[in-house]
């Protein structure tokens, strides 16, 4: 049997672009026999029709039998990096035709911080009572 050819993971280059969104695309490989191919992660856990790896800013889900995949932010991982500083997922994408063993790849996602918009909390009205009258105590008065 002829090997699976690793292929791209389309529309990488998105995550250049992206901010505040997830990212997905196709996995795309080619198998010299045209077999069926089954995409998945290497560690990733099976469930409801698709393969997922949870990583530290995000989870990545792969469908096997179509190559779909989306990445998905760990929203307060990524908002808790400062400015400038980064970090990166590194997920072992994998496809196999069922004649031999699975071919991977390296599926990198790198995140950075961003300078965040400071936000006000809710703001609880007070009240003020109305002083009538002021007094002075008598042994002042007489100074």
């Amino acid at each position: 049997p002829s090997p699976v050819t690793p292929g791209t993971i389309a529309e990488v280059d998105q995550s250049a672009a992206t901010i505040d969104s997830a990212l997905s695309g196709t996995l795309s490989c080619t198998d010299a026999d045209g077999d069926t191919l089954i995409y998945g992660i290497q560690g990733g856990t099976s469930a409801d029709g698709t393969v997922s790896k949870v990583g530290t800013y995000g989870t990545l889900t792969v469908t096997p039998a179509t190559g779909l995949y989306a990445f998905t932010k760990n929203t307060a991982a990524i908002e808790a990096l400062d400015v400038g500083e980064s970090g990166t997922d590194t997920f072992q994408v994998t496809v196999a035709d069922g004649d031999g063993s699975p071919v991977s790849w390296t599926y990198t996602v790198s995140v950075t911080g961003a300078d965040d918009a400071a936000t006000l909390g809710t703001v609880t009205p007070g009240t003020i009572a109305e002083v009538d009258r002021w007094w002075v105590p008598m042994w002042m008065a007489r100074h």
